[in-house]
């Protein structure tokens, strides 16, 4: 491997770890948040105060994305990635300081949602950037196609990491010491991780003494690109916050699943959706990418409303499994092909920032909201079925802008 490729392999596979880590530990604490920092009158209601704080931070992606995007294209990608993950360590390190609301009422809720924002202004940073970074610096048009579809994979890393890491706390400690200090615990732990990733990407150029003029982003056939890639995007954050993030408060809260399982349940299915991304961005080198693609979302599209059907009506350990593993399976070949097809859109003066309203715009308003949303019309409308109609509803529309535009 020459020295070139094991650098990008490097920064695609550590991409979005710490991102996704922060976010995640914090969504499948959001029980336990919720008790701690709302005072609720029900768990399922600080559930849905939890979450609706988890969707502000993502309120701030877009602004943060936009900011860092516009450094990138003037400066050099290094200087906004390495910015980018120090600012969203300090507030995930702070969270595991915060005091409760037993101790300072609803104090504590405001300062929760301050971090949040400041976190998802950093994080608006990272995967699109990174994401260009790799297109960009690959050797050939071939290894683009792996190396610029990277960053999901170390998303799949980051939310197999919180996972992991959330259910080993169940596991080790019983609910009384979880409520009391040890919650703490998976945020501190972002402050080393986040040492670790900053010295694996030492070897990124940083330098701001080249200086690019900037390219307005507004004209036509740019507009249309990023339409398509939002919507992509759109499809994919909403499926990966269903079914891999809220999936386990779904199971705990609505289905009655014990807490224990329904994280082994996820980890399981992580471990073969980041699997299946990395093997889908490798295969994809040597397929035809855009077909691998469209199968997939295909495929996910209509099978998602059956499977989540079934669900509801039989949850034992072995149902579960087995439709964790078929979500993970099909939606490997959506995260395996996204990034490079969006990245692949826009020319190198612009990329930067398009990436940024591409990748950014979507999760602020369907992915960090899709946790929120299932919840409170299940638990309000009792609309069962809501879940799989809203993801349905955007791969629909994912196919038809795919192949039209």
């Amino acid at each position: 491997m020459t020295k070139l490729n094991r650098h990008l392999l490097q920064i695609g596979i550590t991409t979005n770890i710490l991102e996704w880590y922060e976010f995640m530990t914090y969504a499948y604490m959001a029980t336990i948040i919720g008790k701690l920092f709302f005072h609720p009158a029900s768990d399922i209601l600080g559930l849905i105060q939890a979450f609706a704080v988890f969707s502000i931070g993502y309120l701030a992606r877009p602004i943060g994305s936009l900011y860092f995007g516009r450094r990138a294209d003037k400066y050099h990608a290094g200087i906004s990635l390495k910015h980018s993950l120090i600012l969203m360590t300090i507030p995930t390190f702070l969270m595991g300081l915060l005091p409760t609301y037993n101790t300072i009422g609803y104090s504590a809720a405001i300062l929760l949602i301050i971090l949040r924002i400041i976190q998802g202004f950093a994080a608006g940073g990272e995967l699109p950037i990174s994401a260009s970074y790799l297109y960009t610096t690959s050797p050939n048009k071939v290894k683009q196609v792996f190396y610029s579809s990277l960053p999901y994979f170390g998303s799949g890393v980051g939310i197999l990491a919180a996972s992991l890491t959330v259910y080993l706390l169940y596991f080790f400690f019983p609910i009384e010491t979880i409520n009391n200090w040890a919650w703490r615990l998976p945020f501190l732990l972002g402050l080393p991780l986040s040492l670790i990733i900053l010295y694996i990407r030492r070897d990124i150029p940083s330098s701001i003494n080249k200086v690019n003029s900037l390219t307005s982003i507004i004209h036509r056939r740019y507009c249309v690109k990023i339409l398509r890639g939002m919507i992509m995007v759109a499809f994919l954050e909403a499926s990966v916050y269903i079914l891999f993030v809220w999936m386990p408060s779904y199971m705990q809260n609505f289905l009655g699943v014990p807490h224990t399982t329904a994280m082994a349940v996820n980890v399981f299915g992580l471990i073969v959706l980041t699997s299946m991304i990395f093997l889908f961005s490798y295969i994809s080198q040597f397929t035809n990418y855009k077909r691998s693609y469209l199968i997939s979302v295909l495929l996910l599209t209509i099978s998602l409303y059956p499977l989540l059907l079934l669900l509801q009506h039989v949850h034992t350990l072995p149902v579960l499994m087995t439709v964790q593993l078929i979500f993970a399976l099909l939606f490997g070949g959506v995260n395996g092909n996204t990034l490079f097809i969006v990245c692949d859109s826009f020319p190198p003066e612009i990329r930067n920032r398009a990436m940024a309203i591409s990748i950014t715009f979507p999760p602020a308003i369907v992915g960090g909201t899709a946790p929120l949303l299932c919840s409170y019309f299940i638990h309000v409308w009792h609309f069962n079925n809501f879940p799989g109609f809203y993801i349905m509803a955007l791969g629909l529309l994912t196919l038809v802008v795919s192949t039209l535009l």
